[in-house]
């Protein structure tokens, strides 16, 4: 089967040469961090590079870096985040305004978590935050705004998801694999603190987790039919995962 978006045409699992120029000419797209776009502090990840050219980077400090894993998802490196290191990144430079229109798209593997877990977002206290994370007392992987907890069905530890969390300016728009898009009106304050991947408000909350790619759009593409089969295009081509 064939995907195509503005020319970017893969078969077989081979990339084409527009696949990631497909994704970055989606209308508001901001970021995509990969674990193959990296430098490197012995077997650790020091920063990951922004692929829209932007200049700005995931930074990890020294003690807090994830693993290297070559060849972990069809053939494609991966970072390994470990909870008892408290692995954590923060985006450099201008954060993603995540009052507004916004979608993060977010390849990971989970394990199977025993305690409250944050993957990203941006967060300045309990009532003031844009995260996703795992809620243990509910047992549910959930998106919070503000105050407000936006449950996210189809999410599978210990296998490889696509989650895309999203906002159009009044309501929350998720969906996680090939799940339907959640649709819930949303209100609250949004943290002001750095875009960060895990531990966005607390170290005890360091997720045990593998993460292929994160994306960031300004844009709330959930529901944009081009947009996604450019996102389908680039996860199913790069990753061979379903968006």
């Amino acid at each position: 089967m064939a995907l195509v978006y503005n020319g970017a045409v893969s078969r077989a699992g081979a990339p084409a040469p527009g696949y990631l120029a497909a994704l970055l000419a989606i209308p508001g797209a901001l970021h995509v961090f990969d674990a193959e776009h990296v430098t490197l502090s012995g077997s650790d990840i020091a920063t990951m590079t922004d692929l829209s050219g932007s200049g700005q980077t995931l930074v990890f400090p020294s003690g807090q870096r994830p693993a290297l894993i070559s060849d972990a998802l069809s053939g494609r490196p991966v970072a390994r985040f470990s909870r008892s290191d408290q692995d954590t990144g923060t985006l450099s430079g201008d954060q993603p305004d995540l009052a507004a229109a916004y979608t993060r798209v977010l390849v990971f593997k989970p394990s199977t978590p025993s305690a409250d877990w944050t993957i990203d977002g941006r967060y300045t206290d309990a009532s003031n935050q844009d995260t996703f994370r795992w809620a243990n007392a509910a047992a549910k992987w959930r998106h919070r705004r503000g105050t407000t907890d936006f449950d996210i069905e189809g999410i599978v530890p210990d296998r490889w998801n696509t989650v895309m969390l999203g906002f159009d300016g009044t309501n929350v728009r998720d969906r996680a694999n090939t799940t339907s898009m959640t649709t819930q009106a949303s209100s609250g304050a949004v943290g002001s603190g750095a875009y960060r991947i895990a531990t966005t408000n607390s170290a005890a909350q360091a997720p045990e987790m593998d993460l292929a790619m994160v994306a960031v759009f300004e844009a709330c593409i959930v529901n944009d039919a081009d947009a996604l089969a450019a996102v389908a295009a680039y996860v199913g081509v790069k990753y061979g995962l379903p968006l």
